[in-house]
């Protein structure tokens, strides 16, 4: 429990750093880079899994991304 909320400590100022250190255009790039490159990891598996399941995962890496970034 310790480990967990020093984790979240340690990820929240790390957050802020990046804040401090880039402006906020330089960050949106860097999440849509990241972002980018896992739609295309996904797309590429799309191919063997259905599309129902890839549209899935695509909504929840972005509720992700986007719940790291506010919250």
């Amino acid at each position: 429990m310790h480990k967990k909320i020093t984790f979240q400590l340690n990820l929240y100022s790390f957050r802020l750093y990046l804040c401090l250190k880039f402006s906020k255009a330089t960050i949106r790039k860097i999440f849509l880079w990241v972002k980018n490159y896992f739609y295309w990891k996904i797309l590429n598996f799309s191919i063997v899994f259905n599309c129902e399941i890839f549209i899935i995962i695509h909504f929840w890496w972005s509720i992700r991304f986007f719940s790291s970034l506010f919250f």
